[in-house]
């Protein structure tokens, strides 16, 4: 057990949640300038959690991980936390970065969510 509570396999699982977790919401800061906060954290910050979860939250929106849910499924957790994120905020009238590599994902749905520009 690690000092949390953890396995050492279900650490290694909650710790690829975690980059997973933190590399959708990097880019969404690094891609979108003054878009709504999204705030994440995790069992190891939060004694609230249980441990191996994650909390991200927007506005009064919160979204619960359990990172054995996700064990393998790298791509898909990046994709459910994108979805929940793009319903859970708006994107119209909020500029886009300066950033030379914004996220072609992040990108694209500001795209929709303003047509006009």
């Amino acid at each position: 057990m690690s000092r949390i509570g953890l396995t050492a396999e279900e650490l290694r699982v909650h710790t690829a949640a975690q980059h997973v977790i933190h590399g959708v919401t990097i880019s969404y800061r690094l891609t979108l300038r003054r878009a709504p906060l999204v705030e994440t954290t995790h069992s190891e910050l939060d004694a609230s959690l249980p441990p191996g979860h994650h909390r991200i939250t927007t506005g009064d929106h919160e979204l619960v991980i359990r990172s054995a849910d996700w064990a393998g499924r790298d791509a898909a957790l990046e994709a459910h936390v994108r979805r929940w994120i793009l319903a859970h905020v708006d994107l119209r009238g909020v500029p886009l970065t300066s950033a030379r590599r914004r996220d072609p994902q992040w990108r694209a749905a500001w795209r929709d969510a303003n047509p006009w520009d």
